[in-house]
């Protein structure tokens, strides 16, 4: 399937809904990762009664009765910051508001400071914001009582991310995430991706929905995006698979290819074209792998047609805080976390590094290269980063 922004995904169905937890079995809430489906499926179950108590119809249960929950946030979050304490206080507990700006932090106080003096109030549940990553993972580590990870800078946001789920679960019913949890739908997230990208690029995006898996759906869709963009993007359809149509449908529209597949990982099946005068790039179909080959072709591709000369991601050189190990032969693009340490840039994988891992990516402020002629770097060796979202701008040197 193709997902076309122009951009173009495919799907199988089946699956009965998994079951739900009976117990919680977790202390803190700090990221998602650690959840398992029944788990998340408790979640989801006890966030619709408790939709029923937001509403009325359901007696507040009273849960947090005689608990101190403190929200300490420090970042401006007047939505997550209130959504908290008015579930807190339609639970019982009793809600103390600590915003950093007005507290001891502006004297020098440390975060773990602040925290000893709220547990020794009284808190039992600290809601926690903070724009460092990692934030709330360090308060966890001493505090008493349960924290809940309000937004840890780029790391995570978990009740977001259950928040996002709870709306999906509602509007297509359990027994329908099934599929998607199972592997055996495809959810389109990559044109959600795509979408913000884009418009994060100063262009416009223009969704033409998801093509069918044949030729001819394909081909429709290509040539309505030859006559309608500037520039066609598509993702998934790619590679070789059974219901891989875009190469075919290149071709029957008269396509001229320019290159087809790159050595590199994640985005190795990628595509580069010309449908007549529109320029057609055709990113592979995981999540990671869109997104990494979007930064380094798309986003160029975009800048120069809106008339840049400094098309590409600025890089800096950082020290390996671990030991980095690939497969070699490619040149590979891997999900870091870069911070500065006393004016010494680090850097540290996010983790597993599947290219369906989007939590990767998501987690990620650096993209780092490791060329395709070394499978191994030690901690404290130098290497190149490609900086995400960085606020010196752009360079006219390509990373690589």
């Amino acid at each position: 399937m193709i997902d076309a922004t122009p951009v173009m995904a495919s799907g199988r169905d089946a699956v009965a809904s998994p079951g739900v937890a009976t117990a919680w079995r977790h202390r803190h809430l700090l990221d998602t990762d650690v959840l398992s489906w029944p788990e998340i499926a408790l979640v989801l179950s006890r966030a619709a009664r408790m939709a029923e108590v937001v509403t009325g119809t359901r007696e507040r249960p009273g849960t947090l009765r005689g608990v101190g929950v403190t929200t300490l946030f420090y970042e401006a979050s007047t939505r997550t910051r209130v959504s908290f304490e008015v579930a807190a206080r339609l639970l019982g507990a009793d809600v103390v508001t600590v915003a950093a700006g007005a507290s001891s932090v502006t004297k020098g106080e440390s975060l773990l400071d602040t925290m000893r003096t709220l547990e020794a109030l009284g808190a039992r549940m600290l809601v926690i914001r903070h724009a460092t990553s990692g934030a709330p993972y360090l308060v966890a580590n001493h505090f008493g009582g349960s924290v809940l990870n309000a937004g840890d800078g780029r790391h995570a946001h978990p009740t977001q991310a259950l928040l996002d789920l709870y709306t999906l679960w509602r509007h297509l019913g359990a027994g329908d995430l099934g599929p998607f949890l199972a592997g055996r739908k495809i959810a389109t997230s990559n044109s959600y991706t795509l979408h913000a990208l884009v418009t994060g690029a100063h262009a416009v995006p223009v969704p033409l929905g998801i093509a069918r898996d044949t030729l001819a759906s394909v081909r429709a869709l290509l040539e309505r995006a030859a006559a309608e963009s500037d520039l066609i993007v598509s993702t998934a359809g790619v590679s070789v698979g059974e219901h891989d149509f875009v190469r075919d449908a290149l071709a029957a529209l008269g396509a001229t290819m320019d290159f087809w597949r790159v050595r590199m990982r994640p985005g190795s099946p990628l595509g580069f074209a010309h449908l007549g005068a529109t320029p057609w790039i055709g990113l592979p179909g995981n999540p990671v792998s869109t997104m990494v080959c979007y930064e380094l072709y798309v986003r160029p591709a975009v800048r120069k047609m809106q008339g840049h000369r400094a098309l590409h991601r600025r890089t800096t050189r950082v020290s390996l805080a671990e030991p980095v190990r690939t497969a070699g032969r490619l040149t590979h693009f891997l999900r870091a976390v870069v911070t500065d340490d006393q004016g010494r840039l680090t850097a540290r994988l996010t983790g597993p590094q599947g290219s369906g891992i989007l939590t990767s990516m998501a987690k990620a402020n650096a993209l780092l290269v490791v060329p395709e002629d070394t499978n191994e770097l030690p901690a404290g060796a130098e290497a190149t980063a490609i900086l995400l979202g960085d606020a010196r701008g752009f360079t006219d040197r390509p990373p690589v």
